[in-house]
């Protein structure tokens, strides 16, 4: 049985998933608000959970009785009335490439009736089940075993950039972190709807493939940067690496949530970038060496992928705009937005009014960011906002202790009003 029947069994593209949401003895199921004939107003009755909810009317008390035991289900269970669609899996075709790994956030932009545009991040690789599945998923066979015996006398490590270029070590190296981080960044794909409603692929001109290593091999695919940190990658001189590429970036990765804007872009937030390439910069904002994250690969870890091609660090962790409808279009990391472990993003536009963006860093003691642009919206539907991205004021949330709430301030604060740890609450 391949994957694809199995899904299917399991009930991710059949009707009857939507009746799996109904209570079993011994597994947690939420109660509709009390006095309600729906759950906190929403117009479907949400599907059983193993975690307590606001939505589910209980008490704390009566909350730690009903989900003291749960039994889970590996299928996806969708509401009552509802059903779900299977439209691709890993290693589906897609523009020039396939469907990716771990997808995150999903895009919906709809083209005409019946017609539309899906955006998927690819976020990263789960070892053991990735490796286990490239030859069904991908066809590939990867030298997997014979690269962890290599490497095992080496502390499962190597620093790619200082093999030599006929070294089979190197090349067994570049085939499998070429093939993981192939599976990550971003895709476009056409649906379309049938006459009984289900919505399916429909491979046409809008789809496309932007993964980690896009514009390695050709340069009309490479990333384009827009905002301040585009000069330190032009910069003829750095106290850090130069790779060489001036404004170009190779590829993107670590493709977490992300949000849409009004003009109908996407825009995708990269976010834990640094177990594949160096996240500290010198102080010119340059990136340090490749050589200082070496290949990682023992048969659980695979860490390091962007060393063998010798990626600049300080090219990821930004937030990248893709437009759907536009496939010769390039991607574009927006450095003004900040670079962090972006999550998710929400974009605000009025006519008349600067464009403002809010999105948070997804770290232990990260932050909420707002970006406020230079210029103003004219018209919120315009494409040509994007632009705006490129200048502008860069804040972050200051939470105050209490029921205060939260003021925006310039990011990084002044020199000479520092924050001090006692206005804020503990844990804010």
């Amino acid at each position: 049985m391949n994957r694809r029947s199995l899904l299917v069994l399991l009930g991710l593209a059949t009707a009857g998933s939507a009746q799996a949401g109904r209570a079993r003895p011994g597994r947690a199921s939420p109660s509709p608000i009390r006095g309600s004939g729906r759950s906190g107003g929403l117009p479907f009755q949400p599907v059983p959970t193993p975690l307590p909810l606001p939505l589910d009317g209980l008490s704390a008390a009566e909350q730690r009785r009903h989900y003291g035991q749960v039994r889970l289900e590996d299928r996806l269970v969708v509401p009552a009335g509802y059903r779900a669609d299977l439209l691709a899996v890993w290693g589906d075709p897609l523009g020039d490439g396939s469907f990716g790994y771990n997808n995150d956030h999903l895009a919906y932009l709809a083209l005409a009736p019946g017609q539309a545009l899906l955006t998927v991040n690819f976020e990263y690789i789960s070892p053991l089940p990735w490796a286990e599945g490239l030859g069904e998923a991908r066809g590939l066979s990867l030298p997997l075993e014979q690269l962890q015996a290599a490497l095992a006398d080496r502390n499962s490590r190597v620093d790619a950039t200082a093999l030599a270029s006929g070294d089979s070590l190197l090349a067994m190296v570049k085939e499998v972190a070429g093939a993981a981080l192939e599976d990550l960044g971003i895709g476009v794909a056409g649906l379309e709807q049938g006459p009984e409603g289900r919505w399916r692929r429909q491979p046409g001109r809008f789809d496309r493939r932007i993964s980690g290593l896009s514009g390695l091999q050709d340069p009309a695919q490479a990333l384009r940067a827009s905002g301040p940190a585009a000069a330190v990658f032009r910069a003829e001189r750095r106290l850090g690496y130069d790779d060489g590429l001036g404004e170009r970036i190779i590829g993107t990765f670590a493709n977490c949530a992300g949000g849409t804007t009004p003009w109908g872009t996407v825009l995708s937030a990269e976010e834990n970038i640094q177990t594949q390439v160096c996240e500290a910069v010198y102080a010119d904002g340059s990136s340090l060496d490749p050589s200082e994250l070496p290949f990682h690969w023992d048969g659980r870890r695979l860490r390091g992928l962007g060393n063998p091609f010798a990626l600049a660090g300080n090219k990821y962790g930004w937030i990248v705009e893709v437009d759907p409808r536009r496939p010769q279009r390039p991607a574009v990391k927006h450095t003004a937005l900040g670079r962090c472990r972006h999550e998710a993003v929400a974009v605000k536009a009025e006519a008349g009014q600067p464009l403002v963006l809010y999105s948070g860093c997804d770290r232990h003691g990260g932050h909420l960011y707002r970006f406020v642009s230079a210029g103003r919206v004219r018209d919120p539907l315009d494409p040509a906002n994007s632009a705006l991205f490129s200048a502008g004021r860069l804040e972050v949330a200051q939470f105050g202790a209490g029921a205060r709430g939260a003021g925006f301030r310039c990011c990084p604060p002044p020199p000479w009003r520092p924050s001090s740890p006692a206005t804020t609450s503990a844990g804010a």
